[in-house]
């Protein structure tokens, strides 16, 4: 998918590092379908790896931003495109077979076939996107 680059993080207005980046569809009716990448920078971009922050939170700003955001329906006319947040590939949760699995919790886990990492999947408005990064526990050392 050819994006468009996001410069600037959506949330403070400082430079935007690589990844991570919230890619949308912009289906709205009364314009033309576009894709957009919301940016973040270093210190936004990392609490949202670590699950500090809320990709909602992200889209719900830059609704606001562009006025217009709608709190009955925040993400009318909006489709989340699932990437990666170490490195923004592409993830394609319908057919990541054994690249995913889903933990007791019911968390979904689905490693990138770019990078080695695993992202936390959960739905959001209907359409997969990666919420954090997954780290195994940390095993206890023996005594």
């Amino acid at each position: 998918m050819t994006s468009p680059t996001a410069t600037h993080c959506v949330l403070c207005g400082f430079d935007a590092v690589f990844a991570p980046r919230i890619h949308l569809r912009d289906l709205s009716p009364d314009a033309v379908t576009r894709d957009v990448v919301l940016g973040l920078c270093e210190v936004h971009g990392g609490r949202l790896r670590k699950g500090e922050l809320r990709v909602l939170m992200v889209i719900e700003t830059w609704l606001t931003a562009e006025h217009r955001f709608r709190p009955n329906n925040p993400l009318h006319g909006i489709r989340l495109v699932a990437c990666c947040l170490a490195c923004d590939a592409p993830l394609d949760v319908d057919s990541a077979g054994d690249r995913s699995r889903a933990l007791p919790s019911g968390e979904l886990i689905v490693t990138c076939t770019t990078c080695p990492m695993g992202n936390v999947i959960e739905s959001i408005g209907g359409d997969p996107a990666a919420v954090r990064l997954w780290q195994a526990p940390a095993r206890p050392r023996p005594a």
